[in-house]
């Protein structure tokens, strides 16, 4: 296996400097500028040496999303404009292959175009920036990549260009476009924010009133416990200034050094003398830190929420927006019959250049959302007589499932249609998407460490095994179980912003919105009468008609009577339990149809808008109900099925107690 890294690319960029530079033959070198950001990027300056003269440029590489191990590898490159280069998991070593695998991108974008802005790798993307393909810059793109493909193959040393330490590579031009994952971290970017935030409270720490009229009276206590800290850490530090000879150093300078470090950085030297006093300082303001690390993290959590309400409020409108067109783009791939099955925020980019118009974000309907990598997408209509073809079983763990990693085959003994299961692949991407616009978290970070661990499951059982669903629904289960859990413990801690997050749906998206909505209405009800088929505490036909078609609020009090023991017989606490548990679970199913109904009639509306907590909510339950079997036996807060319950002669009911059971919805 050949291994690309960061580096063969800068050296890839080297040689074409050189190239462009009529250098082929002069030494040259390349000098990293920088540490690695929080992005990963680095800064690199390429330089080339003649007659005593140096001639530099410079560019910026880093890693684009997460490395799933099992599919391409691409890093975003700034070399005159943003380029991704594209490293596949097996070596390309053959030109032709190399270009088909092109073609195949270009059949699901044609199938896309003009509706989504695309881009797929081309060859024109790297060449037409050196001779003799730059001279043909000007052409169309279309004309160009053909012109290029054609040189290529009559001179066959120029295919040189395209490779990465003797692989093909695949480069992709997004020219002014910004990946929606930079524009995620750009919105939600906190350590300058932070630091800013912070240094601002030097008068705070000696007026309590000014921080409690900022960040709330709750957070009274949390600032006079810093208060202390910062008075223990002055005790200290005019020791350390006496030594230093610093004595005259001004309060405001201390308070200054104490917020630095409560701020998450270091302090550092403005002068080389006080070099070595600057190191026992921050040695001194770490030792507190650590000590009173409780408070500290309460302390930054408490600035952080601020600092976010705040920044929440100034681009409300842009996140907003971005979510109406991404639930946009979703449409468009249902209707145009393609998933693309790895849909993430470093896959899709913003359709318009965010440097000439800052404000763009605000007017969602003056921008849209393009798409790059189709290396795992498929097209969901074949032609007639074909089978859907399989596509690259991979995906990107933070917005995956399993059955990303299972074949057609195998899913179609699973589920009764394999499109549709291909296709809201994407809605669970989609939604994990709107999350991150929001808050700029991950939405499934611990259920997405599931996937690795499920692919090297699949590699380790017997090829024969593998046509077993078994495998593929004890996978699905454990995850599953986790992703509900997660779920509804990232919609809690964020639920006030979701909920003023307001969504205005789509035209293009009400049909998907009503489709899905009423396949999931009809599972619903089929839920609730199969509770009210297998119980056998309501046994006339006229009780299970009351139990099939009374309303949520009916059977909510029914729940509560039986709970509370009113107006209910005089029974054996086991049949009791029974009865409790069957309306508990009809409850909760009644208010899940209950949801759903309204749902249907707001989506009729001529402007339908949701918010963010509800649309999530949809997406979810629509994600659950059709990658989750009911024979599973998930047990979460949206699908709960009833427990069977070990009959003995305690739970065996008399005719009498039967009748006095029903007489309490009658």
């Amino acid at each position: 296996m050949i291994k690309i890294t960061k580096i063969d690319i800068v050296r890839f960029f080297l040689n074409i400097f050189k190239i462009q530079q009529n250098a082929s033959t002069l030494p040259s070198k390349y000098e990293c500028l920088s540490s690695m950001d929080e992005e990963g990027d680095l800064i690199y300056e390429l330089q080339i040496h003649r007659q005593g003269q140096q001639i530099s440029r410079r560019i910026t590489i880093g890693p684009l999303g997460e490395d799933s191990g099992s599919k391409s590898k691409c890093f975003k490159v700034i070399y005159d404009e943003i380029l991704v280069v594209k490293i596949p998991p097996v070596p390309v070593m053959n030109f032709n292959t190399y270009i088909q695998s092109i073609d195949s991108e270009k059949k699901i974008t044609d199938i896309l175009s003009p509706y989504i802005e695309c881009v797929i790798p081309s060859v024109s993307a790297i060449l037409k920036k050196i001779k003799p393909f730059s001279e043909d810059s000007m052409l169309d793109p279309g004309v160009l990549e053909s012109r290029c493909i054609e040189k290529l193959k009559t001179f066959g040393n120029f295919q040189n260009y395209l490779k990465i330490k003797d692989c093909y590579a695949f480069f992709m031009n997004l020219s002014t476009y910004s990946f929606l994952g930079q524009v995620i971290k750009d919105m939600h970017f906190m350590k300058d924010r932070m630091y800013k935030e912070v240094l601002s409270q030097v008068e705070m720490l000696e007026h309590p009133g000014l921080f409690e009229d900022i960040y709330g009276t709750d957070n009274a206590l949390l600032f006079y416990r810093i208060s202390e800290i910062y008075i223990k850490f002055e005790d200290e530090l005019n020791l350390l200034l006496k030594k230093y000879m610093l004595s005259s150093t001004p309060s405001y300078n201390k308070k200054e050094w104490f917020l630095t470090h409560l701020a998450g950085q270091e302090i550092t030297a403005k002068q080389d003398h006080l070099s070595e006093f600057t190191d026992k300082l921050n040695e001194l303001l770490k030792k507190i830190i650590i000590k009173n690390i409780d408070i500290v993290q309460s302390y930054r959590k408490t600035i952080k929420l601020h600092i976010y309400n705040t920044k929440f409020k100034q681009i409300k409108s842009w996140i907003e927006g971005l979510i109406t067109n991404l639930v946009s783009l979703l449409a468009i791939l249902r209707q145009r019959g393609i998933a693309i099955r790895d849909l993430k925020p470093d896959n899709v980019f913003v359709v318009g250049d965010l440097s000439i118009n800052p404000h763009l974000l605000s007017s969602p309907e003056e921008y849209s959302i393009g798409l790059i990598d189709f290396e795992t997408s498929v097209n969901l209509r074949p032609e007639p007589g074909q089978k859907i073809a399989q596509p690259m079983l991979a995906g990107t763990p933070s917005y995956a499932t399993p059955s990303h990693l299972f074949k057609n085959e195998l899913l179609s003994q699973v589920y009764e249609d394999i499109a549709r299961i291909l296709h809201i692949q994407d809605w669970q991407a989609v939604n994990s998407m709107i999350f991150n616009v929001i808050t700029g978290n991950r939405l499934t970070n611990e259920t997405g460490r599931l996937i690795p661990g499920i692919a090297r499951t699949i590699k380790k059982t017997p090829r024969q095994s593998m046509d077993n669903p078994d495998v593929y629904n004890s996978c699905n289960q454990a995850f599953w179980n986790k992703a509900n859990n997660e779920f509804q413990e990232k919609m809690l801690s964020f639920k006030p912003v979701l909920q003023t997050a307001k969504i205005i749906i789509p035209e293009n998206a009400k049909s998907m919105f009503n489709e899905e909505a009423l396949i999931l209405q009809k599972a619903i009800h089929e839920k609730i009468k199969n509770i009210v088929k297998s119980q056998n505490l309501f046994k006339s036909q006229k009780s299970r008609n009351e139990l099939l078609n009374a309303s949520y609020k009916k059977i909510k009090l029914y729940h509560l009577n039986w709970e509370q023991g009113k107006n209910i017989p005089k029974l054996n606490p086991l049949i009791r339990k029974q009865v409790v548990i069957m309306f508990n679970n009809l409850k909760n199913l009644k208010h899940e149809y209950l949801q759903i109904t309204n749902f249907i009639k707001l989506i009729q509306h001529e402007k339908t808008v949701l918010s963010a907590y509800n649309l999530m909510s949809f997406m979810f339950n629509v994600v659950m109900s059709a990658m989750y079997q009911d024979s599973w036996e998930i047990k979460t807060k949206s699908f709960v099925k009833t427990k069977d319950v070990k009959k003995s002669p305690d739970t065996i009911i008399s005719s009498e107690e039967n009748i006095a059971i029903e007489s309490t919805i009658a």
